[in-house]
């Protein structure tokens, strides 16, 4: 019996090891923005949109319910930049969910023309219906990823985000 050598295969270097100092390495599929996007999409379109079905939700419906139940009452405007959505979306789904009386829309008092808006019983108590499926669909995709690249993973997004947030990038 001869002994077997086992095969060491090593894992392909990441694109973004070294991407160039003017990215000229990355192709666009390596991009991180197309990568979110993909990744966002497929998201919502594989895990979010097969439980938000059932409660008659779409996702950015419930992007603004989750964010009314965290933050209400809440400016129409602060709604929108928390959102990170564009404001005619957010104004549609502030609608739809108001129609349904999820939520309120009402004049500022101090302000006339601004907009406040309220989470209602009847939305807090659908949105604690929801908030478990979300839970678990989340923590289903993290169980894709060891301990260790969740750990980095989110650091590394934390970082990005900052830095995008303080306008770091050139």
């Amino acid at each position: 019996m001869h002994a077997r050598k086992s095969a060491t295969v090593e894992a392909p270097l990441s694109p973004w090891a070294e991407p160039g100092k003017a990215g000229e390495h990355l192709s666009l599929e390596d991009f991180p923005s197309f990568l979110f996007v993909r990744l966002a999409s497929a998201m919502q379109r594989d895990v979010t949109a097969s439980y938000l079905s059932e409660f008659e939700l779409n996702a950015p419906q419930w992007r603004v319910l989750a964010a009314l139940a965290t933050y209400s009452p809440i400016p129409f405007g602060e709604l929108v930049k928390l959102s990170m959505s564009d404001k005619a979306l957010v104004s549609r789904s502030v609608q739809a969910i108001a129609e349904r009386g999820l939520a309120t829309v009402e004049s500022d008092p101090g302000h006339g023309k601004k907009l406040v808006c309220s989470i209602t019983a009847k939305g807090r108590a659908l949105y604690q219906r929801v908030l478990p499926r979300a839970q678990a669909a989340q923590a289903k995709i993290l169980g894709l990823l060891e301990k260790e690249e969740r750990v980095a993973l989110h650091a590394a997004l934390v970082k990005l985000r900052a830095a995008l947030d303080k306008k770091l990038t050139a």
